[in-house]
């Protein structure tokens, strides 16, 4: 598969939700707890899975009775979703500050956005 290819369709259909429905299953090892998790029907979740590695044209996780666990590709893209989803986490801050809807410190570093992962989750960086 021409990587200029798959970039075209991961432009065409990458969808966020779907970054938050990888780290939230590569957390909780589950698809039913990761389900739970973000108040979506299991099926929802699976379908959101299905459609990523679709577009990836790659499994994401291995599955099996007991949970699921993240393949090779599944690792590299997990990282990858969690730095975009740390960014994205990032630019709402800076929006809000900017726009006068916080007061804040303005926090900004360097490298991956580490939300998903342990490091925090993406419920912090909306407006409370």
């Amino acid at each position: 598969m021409a990587t200029s290819d798959l970039q075209h369709r991961l432009r065409r259909h990458l969808k966020l939700h779907q970054l938050c429905v990888l780290l939230a299953v590569a957390k909780q090892g589950s698809l039913r707890k990761a389900a739970q998790t973000l108040h979506l029907s299991q099926p929802a979740l699976t379908k959101s899975i299905a459609d990523l590695e679709q577009t990836l044209g790659v499994l994401l996780f291995d599955r099996s009775a007991h949970g699921v666990v993240p393949t090779v590709h599944g690792k590299s893209f997990i990282r990858h979703a969690d730095a975009i989803m740390g960014e994205v986490c990032l630019a709402a801050q800076e929006i809000d500050i900017i726009s006068g809807g916080s007061r804040g410190a303005l926090r900004i570093g360097i490298g991956g956005g580490g939300w998903g992962m342990g490091n925090g989750e993406w419920g912090s960086c909306r407006r409370r």
